[in-house]
């Protein structure tokens, strides 16, 4: 992502430790509810294929996410990443004055889960076509080392940052330059590929393992209660550890 007139990186310059240290840091102080989250993710596929009950629960959703198409895919997205957090927000007394930027905020961070989410269901969708609708392990283990080391790294974290980064510099398509650069995906992507991998690589082993049309409203679920959590673990939401870990929230 280096830009035209930005010199190749010099990876002399910067260590692992100190493009990764805050995601490193930010896994130690919240591996608990990271676990919580992975655990009874791995208890509801033990479920689904251990019991009949469970299995027909989910025909219910399977049917709407067939149904409802994009439709469905833009709702659960934004709910996931965006209503759902803001909520726990208000309700915990963490989201400030309910002025205007509140709002905005909300309505900005419900469009950016929508579109991502838009990604994450065509990717999954690919993933089928490349790898198949096995759930062996192999397929499981190929499925989930393209989506967290190549196309996490790649399209899916640049663009969250890249978004974010779009709306702190006021929309100007001026303020967009820096995001192509080096130093942005140096300080703003890498940093949170560490707490990525640590939470979505045991998610997607899980998501995975599903039939492909529950795969992407599983994932949502995962995405929307580590966003719960992190509402309430989250002491400083200027502290860049916890900040550094709640991107990882964005993208599964």
């Amino acid at each position: 992502m280096t830009s035209s007139n930005e010199s190749p990186p010099n990876l002399s310059s910067w260590s692992l430790s100190e493009v990764f240290g805050p995601g490193i840091r930010a896994i130690r102080k919240n591996w608990l509810p990271m676990l919580l989250i992975q655990l009874v993710a791995f208890l509801i596929v033990f479920c689904y294929f251990h019991s009949e009950a469970v299995r027909l629960a989910t025909e219910s959703v399977a049917r709407a996410k067939e149904s409802g198409g994009e439709l469905f895919v833009i709702l659960a997205g934004a709910c996931a990443g965006g209503v759902i957090p803001q909520i726990a927000k208000i309700v915990t007394g963490k989201a400030g004055r309910l002025d205007r930027l509140f709002w905005e905020d909300s309505a900005y961070a419900a469009l950016l889960f929508a579109m991502i989410g838009i990604q994450v269901d065509a990717f999954y969708r690919c993933q089928v076509v490349f790898f198949g609708a096995g759930q062996d392990p192999v397929t499981l283990a190929k499925k989930t080392a393209l989506d967290m080391f190549v196309a996490a790294p790649i399209v899916f974290n640049p663009f969250a940052m890249l978004m974010l980064h779009f709306r702190q510099v006021g929309f100007k398509l001026a303020g967009l330059s820096k995001a192509f650069s080096w130093s942005f995906y140096k300080t703003r992507v890498l940093p949170t590929l560490p707490a990525n991998w640590a939470f979505w690589i045991p998610i997607l082993l899980c998501v995975y393992s599903l039939p492909s049309l529950l795969q992407f409203p599983f994932a949502q679920l995962a995405e929307a209660c580590w966003s719960l959590v992190f509402i309430f673990i989250a002491q400083d939401a200027l502290d860049n550890e916890a900040v550094v870990l709640n991107q990882n929230a964005i993208v599964p």
